[in-house]
């Protein structure tokens, strides 16, 4: 532990020299490009023009070859002008601007998008600089994670995230799991023939990687004019899919082998089912007010959804599989309704999840109520109620960030539920308490802990945790239950800029554990440290790069120690904490 210390120390020592100024140049350059000087006191003036200043992924200061921006068009002046806020002859609205360039880092075209006053040549007057520099659109996005020498799950998207840089995706879409291999294309528009609607589709083939036979695909459609701004507004989509797939469950390399019970012959039986699951939605949403903006918004809708074990099973095991470890196969015709409420009010933090990126955050409380109820209609013969109950509230206090989620949900079934003959099942409930202190000289101090727990669930029963999923320093899904919790403690640096290339160091304290009925006696504790990379021209989110040591829990080998992903590791929450149902 004496060298993580050392090594700690050195990197410290780095960041605290670190260039944290990277948009500030940026602005700086915009500035001095166009001859303009920031305006002090814009507050009632009135804007006279619109100016942007759009920088190459390579620009004068950036250490790379200025032929990396060749193949790449960069964002149309258009793009910046159909999402930005302010117009000439409004007056100067600080909300606004900031809004502006919420909407503008939220495409995913842009490293960096800022909206700053400057002054006017004219008196009385202020003008509006958008300084905004591109990402490298023509990209191979890859999302992995990685275990030791275990590769679990690798996602490349070649395609050009810009087309024309019009803010358009045209690609292709590979995805490895451990057993299969799929094969895709997408096609994206934001703005539909310079409208508010967005069209988007995709289409896979999936295959066995192993026979290459062909084991499913799936497809996508979507059309629907989201709701872009916090101003009231109408939105509505209109979405179908539908897929096909043998799905197979993994402890680590290998197949999950699920105990049988005692009067179930054959002692184990892989977690083996195939699924074939559809379904279209079409919705209304209705955004209002300004003090507290409301989301309400009604749909109707219907799914598919048959797992089945495999045809190879004997009865009684495939049997067994089906009641106590399968999704729920249903078919449903439903109406369902939400309503969300949030404070429109932000907050900017730089270094929190990202490397040297502002990150946009809401701060105040967030509700989000859903509830969906399914009737015999047409081809479904099943009838419920579920709901579903979202709550968030998120403090900045001096710079610190303080965020307390939970969430619940249930369903009601008149004259009991036939698996599990009761009438109220799928009972689950998250918490989550996360914490991000301010800037500590060079380092930031992040935690979060959370808990999830579950009865009669009607998804899988099962979940894991180890390795890829916020328990690091173990094999790959090496703990499960129908319940866990999980706390991450980490000591982040701020980035030490190596000619762009933005490095940070973590030191990390995770705890954790599984369990179905009793939790465990003895959660896992491990330590360890790692380190955050991203070039700001080519990609927003952090390569992590971690090395763990149990305390305590199942015997590791040397090489699971290590894990690798995109993003952070608080990132990994129960997805009911977003959406309740």
């Amino acid at each position: 532990m004496s060298r993580l210390a050392a090594l700690a120390l050195c990197l410290c020592a780095c960041a605290a020299r670190a260039d944290a100024t990277f948009e500030e140049r940026l602005v700086s350059r915009a500035l001095s490009w166009l001859q303009r000087e920031p305006e002090p006191a814009p507050d009632g003036l009135s804007v006279d023009e619109v100016l942007v200043f759009s920088e190459d992924i390579v620009g004068p200061e950036d250490p790379y070859p200025s032929l990396v921006n060749w193949p790449h068009a960069r964002t149309k002046r258009a793009v910046v002008d159909e999402e930005l806020l302010l117009r000439v002859g409004e007056p100067w609205d600080p909300a606004r601007a900031e809004e502006s360039a919420r909407v503008l880092r939220s495409l995913g075209i842009l490293s960096v998008a800022r909206v700053v006053p400057v002054r006017s040549p004219a008196p009385g007057k202020v003008s509006v600089l958008v300084v905004t520099k591109d990402l490298w659109s023509i990209r191979f996005n890859q999302v992995f994670t990685l275990v030791g020498p275990l590769l679990t799950y690798y996602r490349n998207q070649p395609h050009e995230r810009n087309f024309l840089g019009r803010n358009a995706v045209v690609g292709l879409e590979f995805i490895y799991k451990r057993d299969t291999l799929s094969v895709g294309e997408r096609v994206e528009q934001r703005r539909f023939l310079g409208s508010r609607v967005t069209a988007a589709q995709s289409a896979a083939a999936v295959f066995n990687h192993g026979t290459g036979a062909l084991e499913g695909g799936r497809a996508w459609l979507y059309l629907g004019q989201p709701l872009y701004t916090l101003a009231p507004q109408w939105g509505w989509s209109a979405s179908g899919h539908y897929g096909t797939q043998r799905t197979r469950v993994f402890q680590g390399a290998e197949v999950w082998q699920l105990p049988l019970p005692a009067e179930v012959p054959g002692g184990t039986v892989p977690f083996v089912f195939d699924a074939s699951t559809g379904g279209g939605e079409v919705n209304l949403v209705r955004r209002d007010g300004t003090r507290f903006v409301r989301d309400l918004q009604v749909a109707v809708g219907g799914y598919h959804r048959r797992y089945t074990a495999p045809a190879s099973l004997p009865s009684a095991q495939a049997t067994w599989l089906s009641r106590t470890q399968l999704p729920r196969s249903e078919d449903a015709v439903y109406l369902s309704g939400s309503f969300r409420l949030f404070e429109p009010r932000y907050a900017v933090f730089e270094n929190l999840d990202s490397l040297g990126l502002s990150e946009d955050v809401q701060l105040g409380p967030s509700l989000l109520a859903q509830a969906r109820w399914a009737t015999p209609l047409l081809f479904s013969p099943t009838r419920y109620v579920e709901a579903g109950l979202r709550v968030r509230q998120r403090w900045a206090l001096s710079g610190n960030l303080l965020t307390a989620s939970a969430a619940a949900g249930a369903r009601y079934t008149p004259g009991g539920d036939a698996q599990y003959g009761r009438a109220l099942v799928d009972k689950r409930a998250a918490v989550q308490l996360s914490a991000a202190s301010r800037m500590l000289g060079p380092v930031r101090v992040v935690g979060r802990a959370y808990g999830l727990w579950r009865e009669q669930p009607l998804s899988a029963p099962l979940l894991q945790l180890g390795g890829d999923s916020g328990l690091r320093g173990l094999p790959a899904e090496v703990l499960s239950g129908r319940n866990q919790w999980l706390g991450n403690l980490e000591v982040r640096t701020a980035p030490w800029n190596l000619h762009t290339l933005h490095v940070g160091l973590v030191l990390f304290y995770d705890v954790g554990t599984a369990w179905n009925d009793t939790p465990a006696s003895a959660p896992v504790h491990a330590v360890g440290a790692g380190l955050r990379l991203r070039f700001p021209q080519f990609d927003t989110q952090v390569l992590r790069l971690d090395v763990g040591w149990a305390l305590n829990g199942p015997p590791t080998a040397l090489q699971d120690r290590f894990s690798a992903s995109f993003g952070q590791v608080t990132d990994l929450a129960p997805g009911m904490l977003d959406a309740p149902l």
